[in-house]
């Protein structure tokens, strides 16, 4: 098998602001680190990406330029998709007895049926 980059759906994370602590963990590996990939919210208002704006992304670390207030559950940081792999079977890997059918029965069937 190789293994593929791909996309996956977008992930919520949900964080509680307590007026001091500016970094954050994202519980997903972000695709990319740009503004395009995230939408956050702190007590329902967009924040904006950048270092001279409100955060920054870095791996997993979200950190905010000013410390959100306190609240529970008042930061939400929506990843529009995240780092995800997947595995490929190389071509030819898989033979007729790794189906659960037969393709020359299906081949003859559809002959059958074609006339």
């Amino acid at each position: 098998t190789s293994m593929v980059s791909a996309l996956a759906s977008p992930h919520i994370d949900e964080f509680d602001g307590n007026g001091s602590t500016t970094a954050f963990t994202l519980t997903q590996t972000p695709s990319a680190n740009n503004a395009a990939n995230f939408m956050v919210f702190v007590d329902n208002v967009y924040q904006r990406f950048g270092s001279s704006l409100a955060y920054t992304v870095n791996g997993t670390t979200l950190t905010f330029t000013s410390a959100p207030p306190s609240g529970t559950k008042n930061i939400q940081v929506i990843q529009l998709s995240q780092a995800n792999t997947l595995n490929t079977v190389a071509d030819g890997a898989i033979t007729s007895a790794k189906l659960s059918f037969d393709p020359a029965d299906d081949a003859t069937a559809l002959a059958i049926a074609l006339g």
